[in-house]
């Protein structure tokens, strides 16, 4: 962690993790359910940053990324007498990232006037283990003004601006299409918040 006169911090973390006996979701072919299995040993390794900055009085940036490279060293599956090592493991997204600026603006000394606009990312995904089936990266921005007090913070909200179109998961089934689960499109609401 590094601080500079208390207006800018950044975090720097590094990570590895080796994993034995990784277990794996299967899907019986022709069957209901789904069950366990240890398939193998794995390796995740990678880095996040952290950036948090002070320019001007009540203005806030806010930055971070994370980068994962996640793959199995051995991974052998007796039942299809498949080897998958060296394949990425299912549902890791290669990056996220997230960037953000708020500012509040004090009225008098009860009240503040509160926005925020940011934007958040994730990478590119694979969602199975024989890497056959794989989303592309998508980003989404997200907005938020609102009233705040001392007991009472009152703020409207937007998610997904653009409306972007993306799949947040997708299930892959032996013997049958992908089953994608969608991301949640542009909607707008409201958010009362007492504090005590």
């Amino acid at each position: 962690s590094c601080y500079w006169d208390k207006k800018l911090t950044v975090n720097l973390t590094l990570f590895q993790m080796d994993i034995h006996n990784q277990q794996l979701i299967q899907y019986p072919p022709a069957a209901a359910g789904f069950f366990f299995k240890n398939i193998g040993s794995a390796r995740n390794w990678g880095l996040e940053v952290e950036i948090f900055a002070r320019p001007l009085r009540g203005l806030e940036i806010l930055a971070g990324f994370g980068l994962v490279e996640s793959s199995y060293i051995t991974a052998y599956d007796e039942a299809s007498g498949t080897n998958y090592a060296g394949n990425r493991i299912p549902f890791a997204p290669r990056f996220t990232y997230n960037l953000a600026a708020q500012y509040r603006l004090l009225l008098g000394s009860n009240f503040s006037l509160f926005a925020r606009i940011e934007l958040n990312g994730v990478g590119s995904t694979s969602w199975d283990v024989a890497n056959s089936v794989s989303s592309g990266s998508y980003h989404l921005l997200n907005a938020r003004v609102g009233i705040e007090s001392k007991h009472v913070d009152i703020h409207f909200f937007a998610r997904n601006l653009l409306d972007k179109v993306y799949e947040s998961a997708v299930f892959v089934f032996p013997g049958a299409d992908p089953l994608a689960v969608p991301g949640t499109p542009m909607y707008f609401g409201a958010m009362c918040t007492f504090w005590i």
